[in-house]
């Protein structure tokens, strides 16, 4: 159980705030050391300030009695990441957040989550059995080869649970478990981080949680998840048949097309097409000059248009609502809205 002192300084971390950060926001009508003193627990605000301190930091005063138990166990930040410490704060409370009422809303409504792993079964010790890990998944998911339009929906269809929050463009994601049994994905929606960047990213997570790689070291980790990702886009006979086997040159609007239909970078297919043998290493060093040379990742052609978006929690919701679950004031709170918007949508 969390006590008023621990949710008001995850409050705040989530917000970013420092304490003299706090008491500005406030006005400073509460001095910094008093919200240090709320912090310690050495001193309780009274009502009119709980809910000052509720206004500035953008939570509920529901937040701050919320009982909790959830922990992020075995966090996995991309290692180049360079977000402050209080930035990485910031990110992991707003994920406990996030979760808190996702795991609520789903008790209220009856929903008991039951992801199975499918891939638990078997231990990967080298990069080539990726291929097979990948191949197994989608087999096991009825993906078949086509395209994966919208993996975001797809991950929360299987019952993992997908946070995009917004943050510095050197954070790509993260992948964690509750309880070790509710596997999470962290997704950045910072207007710089495209769209098959991102569903790069959600497959590369979904490595990290799903395969066992305990055999592996971390640089050969991030290889495998990469190479995982890799081979949920590109499956090797669809690629196979989208290049007509081993090319000696390839045109860059053939890649293009390729990211247009699948939602892969051009630097991924490349790196896919190379693992598979379909191009060789002089090929990939020569496509990679031009793109560097050329600035292309900042403004790489070809479209992939997906929303990259889940429905499934504000579908709950209304759910919830419609069915007198839950009231209209509980929904605005779970969905950290003003119970006036809320009320704009319309019940038939």
């Amino acid at each position: 159980m969390l006590y008023f002192e621990v949710r008001l300084k995850n409050a705040r971390k989530m917000k970013g705030f420092s304490l003299q950060d706090l008491a500005n926001a406030m006005g400073n009508a509460i001095t910094k050391q008093a919200l240090s003193k709320y912090e310690t627990g050495q001193m309780k605000p009274d009502s009119h300030t709980l809910i000052a301190l509720s206004k500035a930091l953008g939570v509920g005063l529901e937040y701050f009695s919320r009982a909790s138990t959830i922990e992020l166990e075995q966090i996995d930040f991309k290692k180049k990441v360079s977000l402050s410490v209080k930035e990485l704060e910031r990110v992991k409370q707003e994920v406990i957040d996030f979760l808190e009422r996702y795991f609520e809303l789903e008790n209220l409504s009856g929903i008991k989550s039951r992801f199975k792993n499918p891939l638990s079964s078997h231990k990967v010790t080298s990069l080539e059995e990726v291929e097979l890990m990948a191949r197994s998944l989608r087999k096991q998911w009825n993906l078949g080869s086509d395209p994966i339009y919208n993996i975001v929906e797809l991950l929360e269809e299987k019952e993992i649970k997908v946070l995009q929050i917004e943050a510095d463009p050197s954070f790509s994601g993260m992948a964690t478990w509750i309880q070790k049994s509710y596997p999470v994905i962290v997704l950045n929606k910072h207007a710089d981080i495209s769209v098959v960047r991102k569903r790069f990213t959600a497959l590369h997570e979904l490595g990290h949680l799903l395969m066992n790689l305990e055999d592996l070291d971390d640089k050969e980790r991030e290889r495998a998840c990469d190479a995982f990702a890799g081979a949920m886009l590109l499956p090797p006979d669809t690629f196979e048949t989208e290049l007509g086997g081993h090319r000696q040159h390839i045109f860059l609007h053939e890649l293009i097309l390729i990211k247009e239909h699948y939602g892969i970078s051009l630097p991924a297919i490349m790196y896919r097409a190379r693992s598979l043998g379909f191009v060789s290493e002089l090929l990939v060093k020569r496509f990679m000059i031009k793109y560097n040379k050329d600035k292309l990742k900042y403004n790489e052609p070809g479209q992939f248009n997906s929303p990259e978006q889940s429905g499934r929690f504000i579908q709950l919701l209304l759910r919830a609502v419609a069915e007198e679950i839950i009231t209209t004031s509980k929904a605005a709170s779970l969905n950290k809205q003003k119970l006036a918007e809320f009320r704009e949508l319309e019940l038939i």
